[in-house]
């Protein structure tokens, strides 16, 4: 019983002086070799958007569902209703949040 204190009480230590490091246990089982992906979906048409200007429009969308489209996993947006949209990957969201941008994922 002791014994799983300690466990328990040596994780809580590391994620107090280090509390990014639960980002990275999360996405431990994300490919390594999965590239972030984004593009921007407007009326039938789907543009690749390189990251960094991706990562800043992210910031101003009102949220970002899953996806139902097989290559993207998130489908971030302005408005459930309208015609356009951008489309992430699980790297695009792990990217753009390590490097301090807000993303609204659910």
């Amino acid at each position: 019983m002791d014994i799983i204190l300690a466990v328990i009480l040596l994780v809580l230590i590391i994620h107090f002086f280090n509390p990014q490091l639960s980002d990275t246990v999360g996405y431990a089982f994300q490919s390594i070799n999965e590239e972030p992906q984004c593009a921007f979906f407007n009326n039938e048409i789907t543009n690749s958007v390189p990251i960094a200007l991706c990562c800043a429009e992210l910031q101003k969308q009102l949220a970002c569902d899953k996806s139902a489209d097989e290559n993207y996993d998130f489908k971030c947006y302005t408005s459930k209703s309208a015609n356009y949209y951008y489309l992430i990957n699980d790297a695009a969201e792990y990217y753009c949040k390590k490097e301090g941008y807000l993303v609204k994922t659910a």
